[in-house]
């Protein structure tokens, strides 16, 4: 718990959005917040600190492929932030217009065994095509 509050811990994701993307790689800073009357996540000033890093890795002329991590950890935070630049992930019925299954993979973590003090890589070999 002491390395999720502190940031700590290293979290990787795939994900698979509507065109090319541009730029090629950013940082997406935008606080997140619940909204009752749209019923989902938006980001707002009113809301929690969150933050997205991005870049492409692949890319065709429908979709992007992109690696993501985060610093922080809210709720639907990556499908908000993509999103809200106007490339939401494929298959996200809430946050986009694609109906089907939501192109985002949790593919890598890495953290510090607490008692060994030993890192500790997870990847996920399989993932997302285009």
């Amino acid at each position: 718990s002491y390395q999720f509050e502190n940031r700590l811990i290293k979290k990787i994701y795939h994900a698979k959005v509507d065109r090319k993307i541009f730029p090629k790689k950013g940082t997406i800073r935008k606080s997140i917040f619940w909204d009752r009357i749209q019923q989902k996540m938006v980001t707002s000033s009113k809301g929690l600190e969150a933050i997205t890093h991005y870049k492409v890795i692949k890319e065709n002329e429908l979709y992007s492929l992109l690696e993501v991590e985060i610093e922080t950890g809210r709720t639907h935070q990556i499908r908000v932030h993509l999103a809200s630049l106007g490339f939401p992930i494929v298959g996200d019925e809430l946050y986009g217009q694609t109906p089907g299954e939501l192109e985002l993979l949790f593919k890598k973590v890495e953290f510090i065994q607490p008692l060994t003090r030993k890192l500790i890589k997870i990847e996920l070999q399989e993932g997302i095509t285009l």
